[in-house]
């Protein structure tokens, strides 16, 4: 995380947006609770209120900020039901078991809750991929779309109210998002 923070030049707040901009589409009211998982420091929760979620928490494995709760995207300390939204941005890159980490946002998520992923698409292996960024990635293959993103979910999607896929042909990194 800290390697991370030093080489992103807007803290994520770019990216962020490439989740927010369509789900602030929906019309909900932003004051329901909203979880951001793996926000890294307090730029992207700061990036939520700015667009009007007044409820807003983070999860993440180390922190220095009282906004962001200390846990595990595996097992969040949250009772069932907890939030209305949330994001996933760019962490099931790191997980072993991305479907256990799915099931535990179905469990926190509200019924009719709003869940944003969004992923990296690198055509390198996770090896290599490890060794650009600096710190260890998961060893299982990449999800490469938005269906692979979805199938994690299961039965639990009812809708989806937007998808960026993969451009067709040969390119470099990507962001999926659903």
């Amino acid at each position: 995380n800290l390697l991370g923070l030093q080489k992103l030049h807007d803290f994520g707040v770019k990216r962020s947006k490439l989740l927010l901009y369509p789900l602030s589409a929906i019309r909900m009211s932003k004051s329901l609770p909203m979880l951001c998982v793996g926000p890294r420091s307090e730029a992207e929760l700061l990036n939520c209120k700015g667009m009007g979620y007044r409820n807003v928490r983070g999860l993440d494995l180390i922190s220095y900020s009282p906004w962001v709760d200390l846990g595990d995207m595996h097992a969040m300390p949250y009772a069932d039901n907890s939030f209305m939204f949330l994001i996933l941005g760019w962490v099931l890159l790191y997980s072993d078991s991305r479907k256990k980490a799915a099931m535990e946002t179905v469990r926190v998520a509200r019924n009719g809750a709003l869940i944003a992923v969004g992923v990296e698409y690198r055509p390198e292996t996770p090896e290599e991929i490890s060794a650009k960024l600096g710190y260890e990635v998961s060893a299982d293959a990449q999800l490469a779309s938005t269906d692979a993103i979805l199938a994690l979910y299961g039965d639990h999607v009812d809708r989806v109210f937007f998808r960026q896929d993969q451009p067709d042909g040969p390119h470099g990194k990507w962001d999926v998002l659903v």
